[in-house]
Formats: structure tokens, sequence, C-alpha cells
């Protein structure tokens, strides 16, 4: 194969998610033409999915070398250095690519995303901001401007930039579990457990999605339990210190037993009501988290 046959199958076989495949067809191509920087854009990329990072920061300063405008090489050398927390000498790429394509909601992402990895949060939503008022309707913008917002813990007003992502792109599943995690520190339980069980039904290997899920669930189950319990021992109590010189021992052992049989009572109540969520009816819950969830799982109940 010729050097323009080997790149066309490396960006397929990247674009397939095939990287070792695109690692082996772009090496072999650069063997061909190493004075060409679309083989070490194609062997980089490959290596950066891979998280191969160290390797891909050295195929894109060899093609920089080549081309050292070469927009292409620079956004993926800023992955490769945020993928090793290289976030300072990440920084002057940066703002190298915003200078080369200030009008682009990509280097303005990754700016917010070099900023973000300093922990330079609000600097970050500078960026953030930019990205989506130069690109709307795209679902990244509005993904990366609610992370940035959730990194300052401010979850009211990420929450619709997550809404927004998942109406221009409904199968991600990040999206999912980061408006969960809005959801969850708002207290609505209820519809942070139905989020991130959305989510896991599109990638089941997120881990932090199924212990997100599971921490919801169980809080909201307990919420109503709790309260019963409390209320149901207050009650008590305030009988027993305002009544019990007055009473007959057996008395007392009665109005004991009817007062732990309604707390029990109480509690049952509270941890059925809660278990709505697992019905399929959902009628209060989340519209837009709902529709996603029986468009992945129609067959199914909530578990």
């Amino acid at each position: 194969m010729n050097f323009n046959e080997l790149i066309r199958k490396a960006s397929a076989a990247n674009n397939a998610g095939r990287h070792q495949l695109a690692q082996q067809l772009a090496s072999q191509a650069i063997s061909l033409e190493p004075g060409n920087p679309n083989g070490y854009g194609e062997l980089a990329s490959a290596c950066v999915a891979l998280l191969q990072y160290e390797a891909a920061e050295e195929s894109c300063r060899q093609g920089l070398e080549l081309e050292p405008d070469n927009i292409w090489l620079i956004q993926i050398l800023i992955l490769s250095l945020n993928g090793q927390k290289r976030f300072e000498e990440a920084l002057p790429v940066a703002n190298s690519l915003i200078e080369l394509i200030p009008e682009s909601s990509h280097s303005h992402l990754r700016k917010g995303w070099v900023l973000s990895g300093l922990s330079r949060h609000e600097e970050a939503l500078d960026f953030f901001r930019n990205a989506v008022q130069l690109d709307p309707d795209n679902s990244h913008t509005h993904f990366h401007l609610g992370v940035g917002l959730l990194n300052l813990d401010n979850s009211q007003d990420a929450e619709p930039h997550f809404r927004t992502s998942l109406k221009l792109k409904p199968d991600d599943a990040s999206a999912l579990n980061n408006l969960g995690v809005c959801l969850q520190k708002q207290h609505r339980m209820k519809d942070a457990a139905l989020a991130y069980k959305a989510a896991i039904l599109i990638d089941p290997t997120q881990d932090v999605s199924k212990s997100n899920a599971k921490y919801a669930i169980s809080q909201f189950l307990s919420y109503g339990a709790i309260l019963a319990v409390l209320i149901q021992l207050t009650a008590i109590a305030a009988f027993f210190v305002l009544y019990a010189s007055k009473l007959d021992p057996a008395i007392k052992g009665v109005i004991a037993l009817i007062g732990g049989l309604l707390t029990v009572a109480l509690m049952a109540a509270a941890i059925f009501g809660g278990r709505i969520i697992r019905t399929r009816q959902l009628e209060s819950a989340d519209p837009q988290i709902l529709a996603i969830y029986k468009s992945l799982n129609q067959d199914r109940t909530i578990d």
C-alpha cells in the first residue's frame, strides 16, 4: 500500500475504535513518508485513545517539527499533556491554539480543560462559556460548561447545560451521570437515581454511575423511614414523660408494644412509598430523564 492508502485505512481504523490497527498502519505510513505530518497525526490519535500519552506527545512533536501550525497536532498535543497531568506545559500550547483559531469552540474548550487541570476553575468557566457562545448547538460545549459549573459546586446552573447536552445527544452516558450529580446535590434523589440508571444502560462499564445510583436510591428510600422513626420515637418519649407516673406497668408495656408496631408500620409505608421508582408508571419522574430511560429500556421495569 502507498502512503495515502495507509493513512486512509488508519483514519478509518481510528474512527472505528480499532486503535491498535491504526497504530500499525500509521507507523507504516510514517516509514514511507517521514516528512508528512499526517502520519504522525494518525499515530498520535491512536496513542491518545489507548491512553499512551507519552507516545502521543512524541508523535505530535515530531509532526509539529514539520508543520508548527498544524491545528490537528496541536489539539492532540494538548490532550497528551493533559493526560500526563502536565497542565503547566499544556497552557502555552492551548494559548497558541486560540491564537490560531480564535473563533473555534474547540480551542476554547481545550483552554478550559487545561485551566481546570490547574484548578483555576473560575478562569476555565470563561472559556467554556466562550465555547457555548461560539457553538451553541454542540452537545460537548454545553457538557463542559456544565462540568465547569459543577467544579464550582454550582449544580443549579450546571443542570440546564447537561439537559441541553442531552437534548442534542440523548445517548451520552457522561451527561446523564453528571445530570444525576446535579439532581443529587439538590436532594432530588429519585430523579438522580433514574439518571444514573439510564447512564448505566448506555454504558454498563460506568462504575461511577453504578456507585452513584446505589447511593441515590438508598438515600431516597431511607429519608421517609428515618423521619417516620424519629416522629414515632418523639411521640412515645413525650407520652411517657407526661403520663408515665400515672400508668399501670402493664399498660405501659402495651403502649410501648403499640408504639413499636406503629414505628415498623411507618417505616414500611415510607419504604413502600419510595419504591415508586421501581414501578412502570413513574408519573412524577423527571420527564426528560424518563423519556431517555424508556427509549433505552422499553421492555423492562426499573429495578
